[in-house]
């Protein structure tokens, strides 16, 4: 259903590795494709402490620096959209949130 609103009812276009018949994709840092995207939406669904540290590991690395949108600060945590976009209410609060980033110049970086 995300792939539904962003790519069909909003009219985005996905970047290159997007899944577009699967509802998500993980990745290992050492496997981690090219992500052109201008804005890059993360779901960083942390369950163990020791995910947190990877993940704070993988931002000071060269593959997390060279993705276009976190250069350019176009990189945001999102709350779990893949959940919220099953329900009429969950899509309108997450087109409101893409609306918030939009009016905003800068998104939240990772540092």
């Amino acid at each position: 259903m995300i792939n539904q609103l962003f790519y069909s009812d909003l009219g985005l276009k996905p970047g290159s590795f997007v899944p577009l018949h699967d509802r998500n994709g993980e990745y290992e840092l050492n496997s981690l494709p090219v992500l052109d995207s201008d804005h890059l939406f993360i779901h960083n669904h942390i369950t163990l402490p020791e995910e947190e540290e990877k993940f704070l590991h993988m931002q000071k690395s060269s593959a997390w620096n060279a993705i276009q949108a976190v250069q350019k600060r176009q990189a945001r945590l999102v709350p779990n959209w893949i959940g919220m976009s099953w329900s009429p209410a969950g899509r309108e609060r997450i087109m409101d949130e893409m609306l918030h980033f939009q009016n905003h110049s800068r998104l939240a970086n990772f540092e």
